[in-house]
């Protein structure tokens, strides 16, 4: 969830659930690649619970920024 509620109220172009979900795949894709060259395990519930985790973080932020406009003032 503090990927999805970070990355938009931090970044102003990544304010649309649609740059959320991509970014929420890439990154544990990203994660999940790395870790099978150092030895780690690597499964799919990780990737899964990542993304919808990310996605119900930019929800949250949709909701707070519909609350108190103020904080989409925040981003960049």
């Amino acid at each position: 969830m503090p990927w999805g509620f970070g990355l938009p109220l931090l970044w102003k172009k990544k304010q649309t659930i649609l740059s959320v979900a991509r970014h929420s795949v890439a990154l544990p894709v990203f994660i999940e690649t790395i870790q099978l060259f150092i030895g780690r395990s690597v499964d799919v519930d990780d990737l899964i619970l990542n993304f919808v985790g990310s996605c119900l973080g930019a929800l949250l932020y949709l909701a707070v920024r519909g609350l108190s406009p103020g904080v989409a003032g925040l981003a960049r």
